[in-house]
């Protein structure tokens, strides 16, 4: 996407149409994450890719039909733009209320 000059409009879609980016348990994952180097701003890996997705030059569009909560929201709202299901759509931080 940063890369090929051809690429102008990005369409994210989740695998799971219940979930966007299901299933990440940040207390699991604290210990692999430490293995990985920071990005070139001093960013955790995480926090660089949202910044890159949405610095990008293509115009990243996310495709929500469930629920994007935590990481999945983080990354929907790093995008362009967001189609939703008026039906079945959510967002969510849910952190904040811990």
């Amino acid at each position: 996407m940063e890369t090929d000059d051809d690429v102008r409009v990005v369409v994210l879609d989740s695998a799971n149409e219940d979930l966007y980016l299901a299933h990440y348990d940040v207390l699991a994952a604290t210990e692999p994450n430490k293995a990985l180097m920071a990005g070139r701003t001093g960013l955790t890996p995480w926090l660089y890719a949202l910044v890159r997705l949405s610095r990008g030059p293509a115009m990243s569009t996310s495709s929500i039909r469930g629920r994007a909560l935590g990481a999945g929201s983080e990354f929907v709202l790093a995008s362009d733009l967001r189609f939703v299901s008026r039906e079945r759509a959510v967002l969510a931080q849910i952190e904040v209320g811990h």
